[in-house]
């Protein structure tokens, strides 16, 4: 795997939910992401094990058809209170989201992926995840 090969670890939060996203800055422009979601998905990331995708029980919804979930249980969230979490495992058997075709069943690279989407390519976020989706990733 990615991370072992090269000694990086990589976390990674999602949740579902409403965001706002937009351009600002005039000296330095940057396309930032706002909104309780982002904020929960960043939350979701800080208490994500290394190497992890960690999500919230409404993200969980979404994903259970397609992932194997590892149930956390109910986790102290600064400014949440106990929110229900879950870890991603390996991919369903004949499961395929609409998103991609090819996605192995290994969390660090979901993770890796998620970082690089966020990194290098922010302002060509599709729109469907802008308008439904948190995503923040830390690599350490």
């Amino acid at each position: 795997p990615f991370g072992q090969a090269y000694g990086i670890q990589v976390r990674c939060g999602l949740h579902t939910g409403d965001l706002v996203s937009g351009v600002l800055g005039n000296a330095r422009p940057r396309h930032v992401l706002v909104g309780d979601t982002v904020n929960t998905a960043s939350r979701m990331e800080s208490i994500a094990r290394p190497n992890t995708v960690n999500v919230s029980g409404t993200t969980a919804c979404h994903l259970f058809k397609y992932f194997e979930l590892i149930d956390r249980g109910a986790t102290e969230i600064k400014g949440k209170g106990n929110l229900h979490t879950y870890e991603i495992g390996a991919r369903k058997p004949g499961a395929t989201p609409t998103l991609s075709k090819e996605i192995p069943d290994d969390p660090a690279w979901i993770a890796t992926q998620a970082y690089n989407l966020i990194k290098d390519r922010m302002v060509n976020v599709p729109a469907v995840l802008q308008e439904r989706a948190g995503v923040l990733t830390r690599v350490s």
